[in-house]
């Protein structure tokens, strides 16, 4: 028998993919309650983002599993506006619409139905990723294996990102002159090296401080996170390390864009995923989207965690128009199966998705559905960055914060 077991094991694992454990990344959430971790950032110059972090921003949507419907498969959409902001994404449609919806209710007095729309959108609302590098300088934490390269990756959740972004670019008293992760580039580190004279002041920066506090039976992240009061040159073995390994491509973080006719059918399916908790009907995942390479991110029973889909939310006044099951859908999913002639792979789940789901959730403990609407609807659209030194990104920033504030 145990000579089966192995046979049967070995042909198990043939079929399975093997992944291999992103070690860069630094699980800062696995802290406990009141501890902290110490990082020293690195002024990575995204084009996009125009600061020294890169944002990954996904749609999470929920479907009945076809073959056992007590359970629900999980599906993040990569967020058109991640790649480019000067339209809107499509895929979020019906999502805008519920809180648009929600407003008029508000209006009328039926808060309690506008609470209900707000869940149902704040749910399949936009669900940021912001990737930091840098050093570890103290953790909070053991890990089962540090990589070789000691340069990390943080993927900071709202909370922190959002406190690293206000203490930087929106303090009155601006106490930063210069980027708090010092203001350096990669040909600074090789004419260090090469023995050419630099000045080491642009070497100088702040750590920042995480820190895991406790609000009610979620983690909360901003009271205790900071920047440290003095500044602190690199290390040798910290240059070293930079001149060895150089810095990590953040934007290689971001999956692939999806073609125009896949957002179609991606549109489709935040539809089906909207009204399966807006009118309680089955939504149940259709498995020729993982054949156009739509794979869903887990299956797994229902917990409670997210917006039931038995119990209806909409009221006999509301006016939301979403399509009733079946009637149009398909319809983008046919167009694309029919362009691309024969099924595309579907890619293997990432570590890099598990990341998201923990970051995400940790960070959305803490927010409510009216806190989520409000930042819907202020949403900006801002210039996309040209190729910068960090400097400039720094005072691009700032000078677009003041204005905001001047039109305020």
């Amino acid at each position: 028998m145990s000579t089966m077991l192995q046979r049967m094991k070995e042909r198990v694992q043939a079929r399975t993919p093997q992944f291999e454990r992103d070690y860069s990344i630094h699980a800062f959430w696995n802290l406990k309650f009141g501890s902290s971790s110490t990082f020293r950032l690195l002024p990575f110059n995204d084009p996009f983002s125009q600061g020294f972090w890169t944002e990954k921003v996904m749609l999470p949507m929920q479907f009945t599993d076809p073959n056992d419907p007590t359970k629900i498969i999980k599906f993040l959409a990569p967020c058109r506006e991640m790649y480019d902001r000067s339209n809107k994404c499509p895929v979020l449609v019906p999502v805008r619409e519920l809180y648009a919806e929600a407003k008029e209710l508000k209006n009328t007095g039926n808060t309690k139905e506008a609470k209900k729309l707000e869940g149902i959108a704040g749910f399949h609302w936009k669900k940021p990723t912001f990737y930091y590098q840098g050093f570890v300088i103290k953790s909070g934490m053991a890990e089962d294996e540090t990589p070789e390269n000691p340069i990390r990756v943080f993927p900071f959740n709202k909370q922190i990102h959002g406190k690293i972004y206000s203490s930087v670019f929106e303090n009155e008293e601006d106490p930063y002159e210069t980027l708090p992760c010092g203001e350096f580039t990669m040909d600074d580190v090789t004419a260090l090296l090469g023995d050419d004279e630099v000045d080491m002041s642009i070497f100088d920066g702040y750590n920042f401080i995480v820190k895991k506090n406790q609000q009610g039976e979620y983690a909360e992240w901003v009271s205790g996170s900071q920047w440290t009061k003095s500044q602190t040159p690199l290390t040798d073995e910290q240059l070293a390390a930079l001149a060895q390994y150089g810095l990590h491509d953040l934007t290689l973080r971001l999956p692939a864009r999806p073609s125009d006719d896949q957002y179609e059918v991606l549109a489709e399916m935040m539809n089906i995923s909207v009204q399966r908790q807006l009118t309680g009907a089955e939504g149940v995942w259709n498995p020729e989207w993982e054949e156009l390479g739509f794979k869903p991110l887990r299956q797994r029973g229902d917990k409670g965690n997210a917006a039931p889909a038995s119990t209806p939310a909409k009221s006999e006044g509301s006016t939301t128009k979403i399509a009733d099951e079946g009637e149009g859908t398909g319809d983008a999913l046919s167009r694309l199966k029919a362009k691309r002639g024969k099924a595309a792979p579907a890619p293997e789940e990432t570590v890099e998705e598990t990341v998201d789901e923990a970051v995400t959730e940790v960070a959305d403990e803490a927010e409510s559905p009216a806190e989520v609407a409000a930042a819907a609807a202020d949403e900006t659209v801002p210039e996309k960055a040209g190729a910068t030194g960090v400097s400039d990104l720094a005072a691009k920033i700032k000078s677009r914060v003041s204005k905001g504030k001047q039109t305020a």
